[in-house]
């Protein structure tokens, strides 16, 4: 039985992290679309090789999971999305697998999976442009002229330079009608594997040690990979002097930048980076070892998930306000509550954020001294204090 965009509807799928609002569901426009297109337009399910790529929170991986399916992604959120909702709707069956965590360079690719072929892959556009040609690239190295290869994005997402990369990396490209705001891109293969693209990198000066300088390393779609960003820029401005902290947390920490800064000005001190994605992960640890810094721990995490049990006594944060496409507060909430959690009795957060997002409020449920430490046009540095257990 092929799958129907009756039973996506019908799917129970949910969010992670969960969420109370109702306008945000598991599942869009663009979900409905693929599963439709593949309904109307594969005749033997069970003889497809099916790959799944940015599948946001389950909805084709869970459709699909009768058949010979597997999927990647590089965030944490959406593979812990994907497990949750397997595991709800086939808990005796579960047949899709994780194809890698996302994170892929050349020698990966060719000791671990070069000789893996796909009948379909399914792509959803992800935010970055970069992180696109990155993840074609890959796709390229496991498709031959008979790969059904789809793209799937609402139409706002969906831009020239979107198709002129699958234009150049898979091969000849087209865009189906649009269908609820929703829009497909397929494409025929016809060029060969490409190579892997590379870090990028830039430097920056130490805030706190002006007379050091560090090389910040970033793989495609990780934030401050190409540039130190303004937020970032006006945090290390309030950064307070540490003397007695021992464990500091970058969270959120993308290609490593603060951690890296406070690293290499309090060597003895220990520096937890955590992020949900797998490459932001990868990057930090480049960051680290390219600038010989040798006291920092690294986890693809849920916040401060699993990252130790011992207190934190200084948290520095630039929370996401998006999850994929779709502007969030949860995850930068959950940030702020674990890191009340986790910090000591004196500990502190120093957490920017764009001026508009009305942050106040949770901070104050979550520590009992909240103050602004900056307020500029752009921009704030909040800082919370003796945090509520």
């Amino acid at each position: 039985m092929s799958p129907t965009l009756k039973e996506l509807q019908n799917l129970r799928l949910q969010r992670y992290p969960q969420t109370k609002d109702p306008n945000l569901r598991a599942w869009n426009a663009a979900d409905e679309y693929i599963i439709q297109y593949l309904a109307e337009n594969i005749e033997n399910f069970h003889e497809q090789r099916f790959l799944v790529v940015n599948d946001q929170f389950g909805a084709i991986s869970v459709a699909l999971n009768e058949f010979s399916s597997e999927y990647m992604t590089d965030s944490y959120l959406s593979g812990l999305a994907i497990e949750k909702n397997l595991k709800i709707n086939w808990p005796d069956n579960v047949k899709a697998t994780a194809f890698s965590d996302g994170c892929f360079d050349s020698r990966v690719l060719k000791e671990a999976a070069a000789e893996k072929y796909f009948s379909v892959v399914i792509i959803r556009v992800p935010k970055h442009l970069s992180l696109l040609e990155y993840q074609l690239r890959i796709i390229s190295h496991h498709i031959d002229k008979n790969t059904m290869v789809i793209g799937a994005g609402m139409t706002k997402e969906i831009h020239k330079s979107t198709l002129s990369l699958f234009e150049r990396l898979i091969g000849p490209t087209r865009t189906s009608l649009a269908h609820k705001k929703a829009r497909l891109i397929l494409s025929n293969p016809e060029i060969a594997p490409a190579p892997m693209s590379s870090f990028s990198s830039y430097m920056v000066a130490n805030p706190v040690l002006p007379d050091k300088k560090l090389t910040i390393f970033g793989y495609p779609g990780v934030f401050s990979r190409e540039k130190l960003d303004l937020g970032t820029r006006v945090l290390f401005d309030h950064i307070p002097p540490l003397t007695d902290e021992k464990v500091i947390a970058d969270l959120g920490c993308g290609a490593g930048v603060i951690g890296a800064v406070i690293a290499q000005a309090y060597p003895t001190m220990r520096v937890i980076l955590s992020d949900e994605s797998a490459m932001a992960i990868a990057s930090a640890r480049k960051t680290f070892i390219e600038n010989n810094l040798t006291n920092g721990s690294f986890y693809q995490t849920d916040c401060l998930e699993n990252t130790g049990t011992e207190t934190i006594d200084l948290v520095l944060c630039n929370p996401p306000f998006h999850q994929q496409n779709v502007q969030t507060l949860s995850i930068a909430k959950k940030m702020m509550h674990q890191s009340s959690n986790r910090l000591s009795s004196n500990g502190s957060l120093y957490l920017v954020a764009n001026r508009h997002l009305k942050y106040s409020g949770v901070l104050k449920t979550c520590f009992k001294d909240v103050s602004i430490v900056s307020d500029d046009p752009k921009f704030i540095v909040w800082r919370g204090r003796s945090p509520r257990k």
